[in-house]
């Protein structure tokens, strides 16, 4: 297994080859994690920083490292330990600004949440290179009534719509074109 590793503009950095242990926690409904352990080597330190993105070679959803960590394993050998969310995770650093009351399909309504936080939100507050997904089908889920509260985290309010209607929420990342969609 190969791990791609780019910097927050999407820049290839390197890949990391040499895995002792990777679980890839994918939810359905509110944002994944990793967790990754790694011998212990010049370019893995030099590669593996907080803020990269990691994505697992052919995977459509990226990863950003938050937390890394020095450890020995039970041969005394040293690795390193990485964590970290999924890119869904960027929408938490987000509030809802304007409370949202609505009757619509829970699709409409988390891409209004999203599209109030994170894409039309003015300059200060858009997310680079973030979009909408444009293509997906009506997910099924009928007409609602959903009334947000004001400045909730805007994670918390996707993921609460999303779990109530069952429907899987992600963001896929197109590593070649360095832009990230929200689906």
């Amino acid at each position: 297994m190969e791990l791609y590793v780019y910097n927050r503009e999407m820049t290839l950095q390197g890949i990391v080859e040499k895995i002792s242990s990777l679980i890839w926690t994918r939810r359905y409904w509110s944002c994944g994690e990793f967790k990754l352990l790694v011998p212990f080597t010049e370019e893995h330190v030099a590669l593996l920083k907080k803020d990269n993105i990691i994505i697992k070679r052919g995977g459509k959803e990226a990863a950003e490292i938050k937390y890394i960590h020095i450890t020995k394993n039970s041969q005394g050998l040293e690795e390193i330990e990485v964590q970290g969310k999924f890119l869904l995770s960027w929408i938490g650093k987000r509030v809802v600004t304007k409370q949202i009351i609505t009757k619509d399909t829970t699709q409409n309504i988390l891409y209004a949440i999203v599209r109030q936080t994170c894409t039309q939100a003015g300059a200060a507050r858009n997310i680079p290179n973030f979009s909408i997904a444009t293509d997906d089908a009506n997910a099924g889920s009928g007409v609602i009534d959903y009334t947000s509260e004001a400045y909730i985290n805007a994670q918390l309010a996707a993921e609460t719509a999303a779990k109530a209607a069952k429907l899987g929420i992600r963001v896929v990342t197109d590593a070649r074109a360095g832009k990230h969609t929200f689906s």
